[in-house]
């Protein structure tokens, strides 16, 4: 038998044993997380609360919990086991060889300790098999805060950086269940080209989420590097943002990428647009042979989640110093609350 309760709000379950497990449990547990799980892309925390583990009342019951964690797991961002129970103590070790979530064993008597734990909304590493992997999981943790959004707030404002890893989640993205009627996209950077260029974000963002996507083109709002005044240009993109996010503009969601030598956005070393904190968005020197607009820090550390991409042994170094919130390299500046990397297992390679 199995007690257990939602807390919708943070995205958590809490499963208390109260006898020996029945295969019909799981499917009534299945029943009340799915929905969550649907509406919220994932869930954040799942914690098993017992003093000592009842056991399963026969083997279908075992089976039944088996499929459960087999069907769920990859949606469980972390699992806390809190309880005394010798078996259920050492499932950490045991499932982290299996299992896609965090899992931590915390005392019986730490239960608050553990559903803190749970509920920590900080800095997130999550770690998958390669490339393809991550871009997957991106497509559908952003599917799962578009459907949150809207149901939330009505909308949902989502900004894109570029990259081969990034076209590929888009492309998933393009197919995942959205409400894309309410969804605006924005230009996280883009290089000063001309319309069509090969090297622009916004040429690929058109291929994924426009030519065969499902967005109409007054839902992508492009940054304007074609104008010949860029200075103007950037102060119009202001604008832009301040119509579909507010003023000043709160975006729903961030997306980064992290560079060789630490650049993100386009927030490259040693540019002068590191320094800007009275502009949501500016233009930058040459870099990599051509200027770029950009985002700034005060708009992207002001939105309400930020999701990093990450894939590539050539990241391995930037993500250490990533994870460690170093200044020195620009993507170390950027807020730590409510920001999750998504990282295939070249890019996680240095992290010990």
């Amino acid at each position: 038998m199995i007690h257990y309760e939602l807390l919708s709000d943070k995205g958590i379950v809490i499963v208390t044993p109260a006898g020996p497990l029945e295969k019909g449990d799981f499917e009534k547990l299945a029943q009340a997380v799915d929905p969550l799980i649907e509406s919220q892309g994932r869930l954040t925390g799942l914690m098993i609360y017992v003093e000592s583990f009842p056991g399963w009342s026969d083997f279908g019951a075992l089976v039944a919990h088996l499929k459960f964690i087999k069907d769920h797991h990859r949606q469980v961002e972390r699992v806390a086991a809190v309880t005394d129970s010798g078996i259920l103590s050492i499932l950490p070790q045991l499932a982290n060889h299996f299992v896609r979530a965090e899992v931590r064993h915390f005392d019986y008597g730490d239960k608050d300790k553990a559903l803190a734990w749970l509920a920590d909304t900080g800095f997130r590493i999550e770690v998958l098999a390669d490339a393809q992997a991550a871009a997957e999981r991106a497509a559908a943790l952003i599917a799962g805060e578009a459907r949150k959004a809207v149901a939330a707030r009505g909308r949902f404002l989502l900004a894109v950086s570029g990259g081969h890893t990034p076209w590929d989640m888009l492309r998933i993205l393009a197919s995942q269940e959205v409400p894309w009627r309410s969804v605006q996209v924005v230009q996280v950077d883009e290089r000063v080209a001309p319309d069509g260029d090969p090297d622009r974000n916004l040429t690929h963002l058109r291929e994924t989420l426009l030519a065969k996507g499902p967005l109409q083109p007054e839902q992508i709002h492009a940054m304007p590097v074609e104008e010949e005044d860029l200075a103007r240009a950037a102060a119009r993109y202001v604008q832009t943002l301040r119509e579909i996010a507010g003023s000043p503009p709160v975006l729903d969601l961030v997306h980064l990428g992290l560079g060789p030598d630490g650049h993100t956005a386009s927030l490259v070393p040693q540019d002068p647009v590191l320094k800007i904190t009275d502009a949501d968005v500016a233009l930058t020197g040459v870099y990599q042979g051509r200027r770029r607009m950009t985002l700034t820090y005060p708009i992207i550390n002001r939105s309400r989640r930020i999701l990093w991409l990450v894939t590539g042994s050539d990241k391995a170094d930037m993500l250490v110093r990533l994870r460690d919130g170093d200044p020195a390299i620009p993507a170390g500046r950027v807020r730590r609350e409510q920001a999750l990397v998504l990282a295939d297992r070249a890019a996680a390679a240095k992290l010990g």
